[in-house]
C-alpha cells in the first residue's frame, strides 16, 4: 500500500492521489442486502449488452494481441519455469 502512495510519476506512478476503501462485511448487513435485492431496491444501469460469442471474441482477441507483442517475454518465462523442473 505505500509503494502505491509514493511510487514517483517518472517511474511509471500514476499524477493523482492514492485512495484505498475498505469495508468489511457482516452477517448482518449480508442479510439486509440480499432483502433489498429481493425487494428491487436497486436500480441497475446498463450501458450496453453482447451475446457470449461477442464476449468471448473479444476476449480472444485481447490475449492474441497480448500473446503477439509478448512472446518472447512469455516464452522466456516459461524456459526458466521448465528448467527449475
Amino acid at each position: 500500500m505505500l509503494q502505491n502512495m509514493l511510487w514517483p510519476r517518472l517511474l511509471g506512478g500514476v499524477d493523482r492521489p492514492y485512495v484505498q476503501i475498505t469495508a468489511l462485511a457482516s452477517l448482518p448487513g449480508l442479510d439486509k442486502l440480499a432483502e433489498l435485492a429481493e425487494e428491487d431496491c436497486f436500480e441497475i444501469a446498463v450501458d450496453s449488452s453482447w451475446s457470449m460469442e461477442e464476449a468471448l471474441r473479444v476476449c480472444l482477441n485481447f490475449l492474441l494481441i497480448y500473446f503477439l507483442k509478448n512472446w518472447e517475454r512469455e516464452i522466456l518465462k516459461w524456459d526458466r519455469r521448465m528448467a527449475g523442473c
